[in-house]
Parts: C-alpha cells; sequence; structure tokens
C-alpha cells in the first residue's frame, strides 16, 4: 500500500544495504517523532523550509539516507537535496516502520535503546507494527 503513494524519483535503499559507516542518515520527520525514536547515528533535518541549516558538513564520499515513516515526506526531501546540491541521495524504503519491523535497533532522545515509534498520525499507526 505505501508503494501507491510514494513516486520514487530517487532511489531507494533496503535496511540490508545501509552501511553506516559510508553513509549520512537524515530523519525528515517532525521532531516530536525523532524524540521518540530515531535510528543510531541520525541526524534530525525536519522536513520544513529551515532544514539546509540542519544538513551536517556533507562529503560527495558518502551516501546520503533520508527516511520518515514510510518514506513519502524523506522522498520529497531527498529530491529537494539531490537536485539542489548533486548529492548521492537514497530513499530507505519503508522509512522508520520498516526498520523497526526488522527488529533492528532504535535509540530514543537520551540515546537508550527502545522499541518506540511515533505513528505520525492514526492512519499511519495501524502500520507501524
Amino acid at each position: 500500500m505505501v508503494d501507491s503513494f510514494i513516486d520514487y524519483q530517487i532511489d531507494n535503499i533496503s535496511f540490508m544495504e545501509v552501511q553506516p559507516e559510508k553513509t549520512i542518515i537524515l530523519d525528515t520527520r517532525n521532531f516530536d517523532e525523532y524524540k521518540v525514536s530515531h535510528l543510531p547515528n541520525a541526524v534530525w533535518i525536519g522536513n520544513d523550509s529551515l532544514f539546509w541549516s540542519r544538513i551536517p558538513q556533507l562529503s560527495d564520499k558518502k551516501t546520503i539516507i533520508v527516511y520518515c515513516s514510510v518514506g513519502y515526506r524523506s522522498n520529497e526531501v531527498g529530491k529537494k537535496i539531490k537536485d539542489s546540491l548533486q548529492l548521492d541521495v537514497k530513499n530507505l524504503k519503508y522509512g522508520i516502520f520498516g526498520w523497526r519491523h526488522n527488529a533492528l535497533p532504535l535509540i530514543d532522545k537520551f540515546n537508550n535503546p527502545t522499541n518506540k515509534v511515533h505513528p505520525y498520525n492514526w492512519f499511519w499507526g495501524i502500520w507501524k507494527d
């Protein structure tokens, strides 16, 4: 169902392909979502007009992976980063919900391990587990 909402104008990357040492991981969700849980080493940039100031120093030797709950918002932000900065950007397939569904590690705002995921809204909440 998720695939029908996303136009996939940037390449996807599966959770199995993520290599943290070779990537910069950017969380494009709202800050309240990020505080509940996020991928280890993810940098929060959000998805509003101010996100450019929150992008860390980028290297052309690293792939940028963007993610959100299921991949819609991160796809939109990823397109902007790719078009504006001409960088290698990939969208995490199925977002943090897919990451969590595959029992991969998440941390909370205190860097403690957690299994909680903010559902974005009630509709998407049915897909988080």
